[in-house]
């Protein structure tokens, strides 16, 4: 079932949503309202929030954008709400996202609802300043500023996504960039909302992280995912690994998969 791709873009300009919901049953469910997305950045504020070092062009013209408007129904509770010390999943993501010294904001309402990580990505492309969006799950509490950054810099020209690979799947953290809206609005016509379809479609650089840091790419979705970070995070306060690789918790991930 698909529905006019060029209404869709006529809709969306400007910010204006129209609801196409007679056009696409039970895909798309626009607000017939102004685009209800907090903290949107715009270039002058991207100027403002350049990071120190702007020699890698990739950094000068990035923003963060985390995607927290998902339902977390295997969670069967609002996952960027946990908190996981002093705070929450969502203030764990925020707080890399700040040291990493780019412009960052928090998509919590998806202008195309029910899709999956998808309708927050299109919100984001949608209203974006950018040039490039570096995407972000609120459940990923152990990423650190400094891997956002070399995944920036790791963006080739040629390129117009890329992609963490991690045992065969490809997923957060990406890097899209604004041109690839198209194919994004593309696959939500088609009701291709996988990550990794999207990654095919787009041709996308692919990286895999060393042992080292891959304990970075945790995230939450399951309750038993939720007790595994809460053991881990005292486990590593506790010893004072925030500075060192948490080999316990690379353990504990290769028994969950």
């Amino acid at each position: 079932m698909g529905f006019d791709l060029n209404k869709l873009h006529r809709a969306t300009a400007g910010c204006r949503i129209r609801s196409l919901q007679n056009r696409a049953p039970g895909l798309f469910s626009f607000a017939s309202t102004r685009l209800l997305v907090p903290g949107c950045v715009s270039k002058r504020t991207l100027k403002a929030h350049l990071p120190d070092n702007t020699a890698d062009p990739n950094l000068g013209h990035c923003e963060i954008d985390i995607l927290a408007g998902g339902a977390s129904s295997r969670m069967r509770r609002n996952k960027a709400s946990l908190r996981l010390g002093k705070r929450t999943l969502l203030g764990h993501i925020r707080t890399a996202a700040r040291n990493s010294g780019l412009p960052h904001r928090v998509i919590r309402r998806d202008l195309v609802p029910w899709c999956g990580p998808l309708g927050g990505v299109y919100t984001a492309l949608l209203t974006s300043h950018a040039e490039t969006v570096l995407f972000l799950s609120c459940d990923m509490p152990f990423i650190s500023a400094s891997l956002l950054k070399a995944l920036v810099r790791r963006l080739s020209r040629a390129k117009k996504a890329l992609f963490v690979k991690e045992n065969g799947r490809l997923g957060f953290p990406f890097l899209l960039r604004r041109a690839t809206l198209q194919v994004v609005r593309q696959q939500l016509a088609v009701r291709q909302f996988s990550l990794h379809k999207l990654a095919r479609a787009l041709r996308a650089q692919t990286v895999r992280l060393p042992r080292c840091q891959t304990h970075e790419l945790f995230n939450i979705n399951t309750p038993k995912d939720w007790k595994i970070a809460q053991e881990q995070w005292h486990s590593m306060r506790g010893r004072q690994v925030n500075r060192a690789p948490a080999q316990s918790l690379l353990v504990t991930i290769a028994r969950r998969r």
